[in-house]
C-alpha cells in the first residue's frame, strides 16, 4: 500500500473508451433475472517478483460479443488484484443495462457487495482505494439494483461443475 501511495497519480485508474457497437447485431448476452451477466477476471505471471511480474484483465459477455475485452495492466504495479479491480471498473463503466458482475475474486466480490449495500461507503483506507472510489462512483450513478454480483469458482473443471461449485457457463 505504501508503494502505491508513493506513486500517487501514476496509479489513477484510467478506463478504456467503450467501443462503438450495434446492440441489435451483437450476440445476445446471457441473462440472469433479466440482468446481463458479465464475467470479469484478472491474471498475472511472475507475481512473486516485483520487477518481472505482469498482469492483465478482461471481461466476457458472450462468444464474439464486441464488448468482450482484455487489456494489460498499465502502469508500474502489476498485480492480479489490480487486474481484477480494473476488470470490474470497466464493466461498471461500460454497462448499458442492468448487470450481474461475475468474478472469481473473493476480495472483489466482497468489496462490490459492500458498495452495493452502502454505495456511499468510505473506501479511502481500502487497498487500491482509487479503483474502489471509481467503482463506488459508477454504482452510485445507477439506480439501486442496476448492479449485482456473483462469485464463481475460477478455472472450474468438470468435477467442480458436478459438485455444484460452478456451472458449465461459468467454466467457459
Amino acid at each position: 500500500l505504501q508503494q502505491e501511495n508513493d506513486l500517487g497519480p501514476l496509479l489513477e485508474p484510467q478506463v478504456p473508451e467503450r467501443p462503438q457497437w450495434d446492440e441489435a447485431e451483437a450476440p445476445h448476452p446471457f441473462l440472469l433475472d433479466g440482468c446481463m451477466r458479465w464475467w470479469s477476471d484478472g491474471g498475472g505471471d511472475r507475481q512473486d517478483d516485483s520487477v518481472l511480474r505482469r498482469a492483465g484483465y478482461g471481461g466476457w459477455i458472450a462468444q464474439d460479443h464486441p464488448l468482450n475485452f482484455g487489456f494489460p495492466v498499465p502502469g508500474p504495479i502489476h498485480t492480479i488484484h489490480i487486474g481484477e479491480l480494473r476488470a470490474v471498473l470497466v464493466i461498471v463503466t461500460w454497462a448499458w443495462r442492468a448487470t450481474w458482475i461475475i468474478t472469481d475474486s473473493d476480495c472483489v466480490c466482497n468489496g462490490v457487495q459492500c458498495l452495493l449495500d452502502k454505495p456511499s461507503l468510505d473506501v479511502a483506507m481500502w487497498d487500491h482505494a482509487p479503483f474502489w472510489r471509481m467503482i463506488a462512483q459508477r454504482i452510485q450513478e445507477q439506480p439501486v439494483g442496476y448492479f449485482a454480483k456473483q462469485w464463481t469458482k475460477g478455472h472450474a473443471t468438470q468435477v467442480h461443475i458436478e459438485q455444484g461449485r460452478s456451472t458449465e457457463l461459468d467454466a467457459v
